[in-house]
């Protein structure tokens, strides 16, 4: 308990620093959080390690390419390089000696849609609006963290109806209630500091971010699941592997920015 403790209080602080401090800090943080998961993530598959060096490269190069596109600094015409360096993965499985070869290419381009693309859309989220508004992206951070905070305790202490059983034993349907009523006070919280959007629309993006966020995680865990692993890595004390830390937040943004955009 201790440890899972100290070892959030450091992330939040190094997250949220990163992120409000300038663009270059939130563009490295998050360029390490999307290279560790996909390091934990080609090692949950077991990846040939000729196609992780390629994963490598297409999570920087995504991330990069997106990131300079949100900012305003790249057109888009550029992003069509993204086209050529995704296809390397399909060449790259035809010189291989591999019995199951779609798996592999399955898992492979699994992981740019599940991990890297998503958080390279968090740039999207921090130049909403083509300026730097690092607090949206401190929101939806808080507000996962309340409910993941939410939902632990409100398990541990009364939780008792198993949520979804077969794939995350522990996870009980009062815990994702709480984690759920945390998110959306946390959510109301910032609708008297942010003005992008009104309060109900904050308070119905808090329920979409509880909701999306609870999934993110049983989607994680059922991948942790067919690979027979407790944890997605040790990186982090307390927390498991960044995939385990990160899963809620993976699974939110996409919603996050359409929502921020439709309200």
């Amino acid at each position: 308990m201790l440890a899972r403790g100290v070892t959030a209080l450091i992330g939040a602080f190094v997250l949220i620093f990163c992120t409000v401090y300038n663009q270059w800090t939130f563009f490295g943080i998050f360029l390490l959080v999307t290279v560790l998961s996909v390091r934990e993530y080609a090692r949950l598959g077991d990846l040939p390690k000729i196609q992780i060096g390629w994963l490598y490269v297409s999570a920087i190069a995504t991330y990069m390419l997106l990131f300079l596109f949100a900012s305003g600094d790249l057109r888009p015409k550029y992003l069509s390089m993204l086209l050529p360096i995704y296809s390397v993965g399909l060449i790259i499985q035809l010189f291989l000696e591999d019995k199951r070869p779609l798996r592999v290419i399955g898992l492979c381009y699994l992981c740019l849609g599940y991990v890297v693309i998503p958080l390279s859309l968090l740039s999207f989220v921090v130049f909403f609006r083509y300026q730097y508004n690092p607090y949206l992206v401190v929101a939806l951070l808080f507000i996962i963290w309340c409910m993941d905070t939410g939902a632990y305790f409100t398990g541990i202490s009364i939780g008792k109806h198993k949520l979804f059983e077969k794939i995350s034993p522990k996870k009980s349907w009062e815990g994702a209630i709480g984690g759920f009523l945390f998110a959306v006070c946390a959510s109301w919280i910032f609708s008297l500091y942010l003005d992008q959007l009104s309060l109900w629309q904050w308070l119905f993006m808090g329920a979409v971010i509880a909701v999306t966020g609870i999934l993110g995680d049983l989607v994680e865990s059922f991948i942790k699941r067919v690979a027979a692993t407790k944890d997605s890595g040790s990186s982090l004390p307390g927390h498991g592997g960044f995939l385990d830390r990160f899963d809620s937040l993976i699974f939110s943004i996409p919603f996050y920015l359409l929502l921020l955009n439709l309200l």
